[in-house]
């Protein structure tokens, strides 16, 4: 279930929040100030923060900041609790990059509808960073072995050579290539020919560093 952090340090405000929330079935986490938000975010990886603005320690503002900066964090919807007497605090939160606020007085019905929306947004943002990543793997990626394809090798030999060139360093390049490949596949089928590239691959990623590059050149042919 979707995971809500409330952050405030007033305790009946915490309460209010989370009674508002009670019927949508949320994972509700607590918070009292900015920095306790930042290690509570740490450990819990909230769907959607509503951060009271003024807190000791550490305000909501700040705290907002703080997570825009995190490469991890910076993409969790923000939603600034505000009284009405704090418009220009209100834009400085949105500078900070805050998505939303909702001002005190809190009318149930508009928490409850502001926090199902950005959860909402926030959920497909994820599926759609989700759908990006596993195209990109499928695009540098052979399928069979797990390493990277022909076209990657392209890519990241020229990005070597200019490196290399660039800097006056040495570059070495191994090709690959299974002997009588052929004759296996046709003696004992393909599907064992995979199984033996497969682990063709695993034994020369063993013997290579951590900073050198394996590719599936094509067929029973491999490039480091």
């Amino acid at each position: 279930m979707p995971k809500i952090l409330i952050v405030d340090d007033v305790p009946d405000n915490v309460k209010l929040l989370s009674l508002c929330l009670y019927d949508e079935g949320y994972d509700i986490c607590t918070a009292s100030n900015g920095q306790e938000a930042l290690d509570v975010v740490d450990l819990e990886k909230p769907d959607t923060i509503l951060m009271d603005i003024m807190m000791p320690v550490m305000d909501g503002i700040e705290a907002c900041a703080r997570l825009r900066r995190h490469p991890e964090y910076r993409t969790i919807p923000i939603i600034l609790v505000t009284a009405l007497s704090q418009e220009d605090d209100v834009v400085r939160g949105l500078d900070a990059g805050a998505d939303d606020y909702i001002s005190k007085p809190f009318n149930p019905r508009t928490v409850a509808a502001r926090t199902r929306a950005s959860v909402h947004r926030y959920m497909i943002q994820l599926e759609n960073q989700r759908l990006m990543d596993e195209l990109q793997k499928l695009a540098t990626t052979d399928a069979l072995t797990g390493i990277r394809n022909r076209r990657t090798f392209f890519t990241l030999f020229d990005q070597e050579w200019r490196r290399c060139d660039r800097t006056g360093s040495d570059l070495s390049c191994v090709m690959i290539d299974v002997d009588h490949f052929k004759l296996l596949n046709d003696n004992h089928g393909h599907i064992t020919g995979d199984k033996v590239l497969k682990a063709i691959a695993i034994a020369l990623e063993a013997g290579l560093r951590q900073s050198d590059i394996l590719c599936r050149y094509g067929g029973e042919e491999f490039c480091a």
